[in-house]
């Protein structure tokens, strides 16, 4: 590295307040020890999307927000997103959909763990940032997204309801009677509209697959009644 380089000078209203960016920027290095250049001038947003999902990667890890929202549920939402977008042909940025993957339900369980923070803290562009909280925000089940970013992110999530090694994953971490409370019942109330919330006839033709062999897991591992997941316990 250029020793004669000047770090980047953060301005400090990009960060919460309370924060402070000393303490901050030598958070980055301390996870970081190997990617010491992001204090000195970097323009490419390629450069800091990769450093921010470096970052993303590593929190997800240590920090999982639940067994059924860990590490390997962003990853696959992530390969889901991958998947549609070469069966699609879709033109989109692949490094900021695999921002908004890993990333997409963190902030709804934690609420310190803003992805806006984090993206100030790699010095992104004000305007991605707001494109990747939206992509994020349009995701959830009440949403109805706009952008063709949003509807990827959308179907690649609701992909992963019917998600054998998800279930089974939670089902070893917890046992029957808190999967069914944690999770089965808002199954049962959204299982019947998903279908037709899909946004893209490649969702759909997945989804039914995937439904088919989630419903004979279901059943084998006694989480079914007649047609419906078991979500009470009696």
């Amino acid at each position: 590295m250029d020793s004669n380089k000047k770090p980047v000078s953060l301005a400090p209203n990009v960060f919460h307040s309370g924060d402070n960016e000393e303490e901050l920027l030598e958070h980055i290095q301390i996870i970081f020890p190997e990617h010491k250049a992001l204090l000195y001038e970097h323009d490419s947003t390629e450069y800091k999307i990769d450093l921010l999902i470096k970052y993303i990667t590593k929190f997800l890890k240590k920090t999982p927000p639940d067994c059924a929202h860990d590490h390997g549920h962003h990853i696959r939402v992530w390969k889901n997103v991958q998947y549609l977008i070469s069966k699609g042909g879709f033109d989109v940025d692949e490094k900021i959909m695999k921002v908004c993957s890993l990333w997409h339900d963190v902030d709804k369980h934690n609420n310190d763990t803003s992805i806006e923070k984090y993206c100030r803290l790699v010095d992104l562009d004000s305007r991605v940032i707001r494109k990747i909280n939206k992509i994020i925000l349009d995701h959830r089940w009440s949403s109805k997204p706009v952008s063709l970013e949003s509807k990827l992110l959308f179907d690649a999530d609701k992909l992963e309801y019917v998600s054998v090694p998800r279930w089974n994953q939670a089902l070893f971490y917890n046992n029957k009677d808190n999967l069914i409370k944690l999770y089965f019942e808002g199954l049962n109330k959204r299982l019947p509209e998903m279908y037709k919330k899909m946004n893209f006839d490649v969702s759909k033709k997945i989804y039914k697959t995937r439904h088919n062999k989630f419903i004979k897991w279901a059943k084998e591992n006694k989480l079914i009644e007649g047609n419906k997941l078991i979500y009470k316990n009696n």
